[in-house]
């Protein structure tokens, strides 16, 4: 978290972090200078990213971190990103500069792509490879997990990774949570069951909907589309 980074007395968490870093950068093969070198930049970017994040007290403020602008002003505030180009693709629709969007943390963005722009495009490089690797770690062998298990007793106390088992089930269910809940149902779920929730679900619509007509600041069309 931010408070890793920024306060001084995490210093020993950070310092456990570098510590895993290295040693997985070391089990990929890189020469130990080069390793700690990298190790070094990744960590004073990952500070720097800290910095420019909202504090806490920041966050509970949502009418300052939501912002709804045109795309034109969009690309105005923050030019390095073609946000037309960007959104065209991630919406799979044509926008166009007079399209509204919602920006969330609009001086987190300009402060990101600042950040980017003064760092070298290897430690960025650096930084999205490790970012990678570390969300990878559980599929990889014993002696990363054996990094991670340290990393993890320096920071939380944990005495043992959790076993390998139980990380593919949590994957899978991520993952494909539908089709194990569907599988689960079929199991476990029988005819009574299916009533009981029915029941239960039917009783919450109604009161719902009771409540819905008592609510006198919802306007009829916003009541009549949430009654549907």
């Amino acid at each position: 978290t931010r408070d890793y980074y920024l306060q001084p007395g995490n210093r020993k968490y950070l310092e456990a972090y570098r510590q895993f870093m290295l040693e997985v950068i070391g089990l990929l093969n890189v020469p130990a200078d080069t390793a700690r070198q990298a190790t070094d930049e990744m960590i004073e970017f990952e500070t720097q990213l800290a910095n420019i994040t909202s504090t806490p007290e920041e966050r509970n403020n949502v009418s300052t971190l939501y912002r709804k602008l045109m795309l034109d002003q969009l690309q105005e505030e923050v030019p390095q990103i073609n946000w037309t180009h960007y959104l065209t693709i991630v919406t799979e629709r044509p926008v166009n500069g007079s399209s509204f969007v919602v920006m969330f943390a609009m001086s987190y963005m300009r402060d990101l792509v600042e950040l980017i722009d003064q760092t070298e495009p290897r430690i960025v490089a650096n930084y999205l490879l490790w970012r990678f690797v570390r969300h990878r770690i559980n599929n990889l062998d014993d002696r990363f997990l054996g990094a991670k298990q340290r990393f993890s007793n320096a920071l939380f106390g944990r005495e043992r990774n959790p076993p390998r088992w139980k990380n593919c089930v949590t994957q899978v269910n991520a993952n494909m949570g539908m089709a194990v809940g569907a599988m689960f149902v079929r199991r476990y779920f029988d005819e009574n069951s299916k009533r009981d929730t029915l029941t239960m679900t039917h009783e919450l619509q109604d009161a719902f909907r009771e409540i819905l007509g008592r609510t006198g600041w919802i306007d009829m069309a916003t009541r009549q589309l949430a009654e549907q």
